[in-house]
């Protein structure tokens, strides 16, 4: 993940500098509907990316275009925040919100074709987009310290999940595939707590002698 992030930022960034708006609202989204296009056309499926692809891993193709579709929908954010908002825009910004952060959620938990990867993408990109604009009434919801515990708990989860991704379901093998699921997803979230407060008893331990 981080030598992917690294090496697409060293390509993307200095074309962002030298033509912003031309790269972030057209050649950002063109690229990312042309390489998505194109792995969804080839494999089927954004998952896999440890697959060779000829010259590089999937895993630098997804990096290199879901940064640039980053891009563009920061600026489609910064767009909406500058321009008026009436009540009217508030609620359609809010419902679209809403159905996206729902379109994915269910993706993601009840679907298992890996076809179906991209909407969720895309749900996720419109959720994204709207959430960042501070304007939607799901912003004023969503801005409470239970969430501030799930965005400090994101690290942990990346930094454990391939563990219990790789062991659950040989553990469990005998179980059926949503079985497992639902282990992965529970073993994942004890041992991210359990990470993070461990962590931060160390770092108070390391404050308190120092």
């Amino acid at each position: 993940y981080l030598s992917v992030m690294l090496i697409c930022m060293c390509i993307i960034y200095p074309m962002l500098r030298k033509w912003y708006e031309t790269f972030s609202r057209v050649i950002a989204p063109l690229f990312a509907m042309l390489i998505l296009g194109y792995v969804m056309h080839t494999y089927g499926r954004l998952v896999g990316v440890s697959t060779w692809v000829g010259i590089t891993y999937k895993s630098m193709f997804r990096g290199f275009s879901e940064i640039c579709l980053g891009i563009f929908c920061f600026e489609v954010c910064r767009y909406i925040q500058n321009s008026k908002i009436d009540t009217k825009k508030r609620i359609l910004i809010s419902i679209l919100e809403a159905v996206s952060w729902i379109g994915a959620f269910t993706i993601i938990m009840f679907t298992f074709s890996y076809s179906s990867n991209i909407f969720a993408l895309a749900f996720i990109s419109i959720g994204i987009t709207c959430t960042f604009t501070g304007i939607s009434y799901g912003s004023e919801i969503l801005n409470k310290k239970p969430i501030y515990y799930l965005g400090k708990l994101s690290l942990p989860i990346y930094l454990i999940q391939l563990m219990t991704i790789e062991l659950t379901p040989v553990i469990f093998a005998s179980f059926s595939l949503k079985v497992q699921m639902a282990l992965t997803i529970l073993t994942t979230l004890v041992a991210a707590v359990g990470l993070m407060h461990l962590t931060e008893l160390i770092t108070k331990k390391k404050k308190a002698k120092a």
